[in-house]
């Protein structure tokens, strides 16, 4: 992901994280009073589509056309570019 989606991320109180070249995790808040971030999902490129894992809903994987796309689908729309 490029620096300038990390800040807009930041802003919203969520976090991207690399664990490989193409495979990142998603942590954030589940609400906005929540104090403390928890893990909201996975996402990873091995091609040209992006796959998106929400682990709030077991087994739901999407597939997206950017890591951007990804996000927005693991924190549930809410947070979007």
């Amino acid at each position: 992901m490029k620096n300038s989606d990390q800040t807009s991320l930041a802003h919203a109180g969520v976090s991207v994280n690399e664990l490989s070249p193409t495979a990142w995790m998603v942590q954030g808040r589940r609400r906005p009073d929540d104090e403390v971030s928890v893990l909201l999902g996975f996402f990873q490129q091995p091609g040209h589509v992006v796959e998106a894992m929400d682990v709030t809903r077991p087994l739901k994987r999407t597939y997206v056309p950017s890591a951007t796309s990804a996000v927005a689908d693991v924190t549930g729309g809410t947070v979007s570019q």
